[in-house]
């Protein structure tokens, strides 16, 4: 497993606030099967990684999908979006962007507003 997908493995097991050994022992047979991933001593099987995805529900895009930051805020926050009417979506918009343009964070916020009509 490359560097980077076990960092990104690391980083979703740390924001979730789960242990490797609980993940483990819900996956494999192996308490120290996670920790051998993430140390790069061992590398799942396509099966396996799968279950560990789902478990951290996370899907396999999510996963790979390395300029996306933050996935599991993404997909906690995603829908309830969807729930929005489009007139909702549409206030949202500028919201976010002052919001963004406020606090003085840039990447994406440049990015969204550079698409606002």
């Amino acid at each position: 497993m490359m560097k980077q997908m076990r960092q990104r493995l690391r980083w979703l097991i740390e924001s979730r606030d789960l242990s490797q050994r609980s993940i483990s022992s819900n996956v494999s047979d192996s308490e120290a099967y996670i920790q051998n991933i993430l140390s790069g001593r061992s590398n799942p099987s396509l099966p396996r990684f799968l279950e560990v995805l789902a478990y951290l529900n996370v899907t396999p895009q999510e996963f790979f999908t390395f300029e996306l930051d933050r996935p599991v805020l993404m997909n906690d926050l995603l829908p309830l979006l969807k729930q929005l009417r489009d007139d909702q979506l549409t206030a949202l918009i500028p919201l976010l962007i002052q919001w963004i343009k406020d606090s003085g964070s840039t990447g994406a916020g440049e990015s969204i507003s550079n698409t606002k009509k």
